[in-house]
């Protein structure tokens, strides 16, 4: 009878052991957890705030035309996208050509929005002159009228529109220098020829 307590008290003791080392390594999991957590959350919090894009507060003057329900002249910031205008001037008429208008694209200061008829033949959706006080507006230039800037030959043109059609309308002087093949040498040719936007 001995020997059996004997192997009662050893197997309870033992039994005692393993559960205390469980709990014990599984709250030193738990906590190890909760560091990586914090740690993650933390250099999440610092990669967003690193990547996040400086938001646009330019104030910008817009003109919607044509087939839309309140047509006018319409005050955003430089973030908005023609939808939000679309939509700012009461949505489309019936008879607009939806098809027909870029919704996705940026908008930028003085530009005109002309949302053609259905069946009308040659109308613009956009529209903006292409200089202003002997100035080219470069979000609205065409590649001949690009190519005669100082320092700009027909590569650069074209690589001027290609940025221009990928990523938007350009809003500083410092966007150009995002474009290929552009310095702040070649820029400072021909800053004082455009207006950006």
């Amino acid at each position: 009878m001995i020997s059996v307590n004997k192997s009662w008290i050893i197997a309870l003791f033992a039994a005692v052991i393993v559960i205390i080392s469980f709990f014990d390594n599984r709250n030193a999991t738990d906590s190890d957890v909760v560091t990586v957590s914090e740690e993650a959350a933390t250099t999440q919090a610092l990669t967003q705030s690193e990547e996040s894009p400086k938001v646009n507060t330019t104030t910008l003057y817009i003109d919607v035309k044509g087939e839309v329900i309140k047509p006018g002249v319409y005050t955003v910031t430089g973030e908005t996208r023609v939808a939000d205008l679309i939509e700012l001037a009461g949505g489309f008429t019936t008879s607009a050509d939806m098809d027909r208008v870029n919704l996705a694209q940026k908008v930028y200061d003085e530009m005109v929005i002309i949302v053609p008829k259905q069946g009308e033949q040659g109308t613009e959706t956009f529209e903006q002159p292409n200089t202003t006080n002997g100035k080219i507006r470069i979000n609205s230039a065409t590649k001949e009228e690009l190519a005669q800037l100082n320092g700009i030959g027909e590569v650069k043109a074209t690589s001027i529109i290609t940025y221009r059609e990928q990523n938007g309308p350009f809003q500083t002087m410092e966007d150009i220098l995002k474009v290929s093949g552009i310095g702040e040498k070649t820029l400072e040719k021909f800053k004082d020829q455009i207006q950006v936007p």
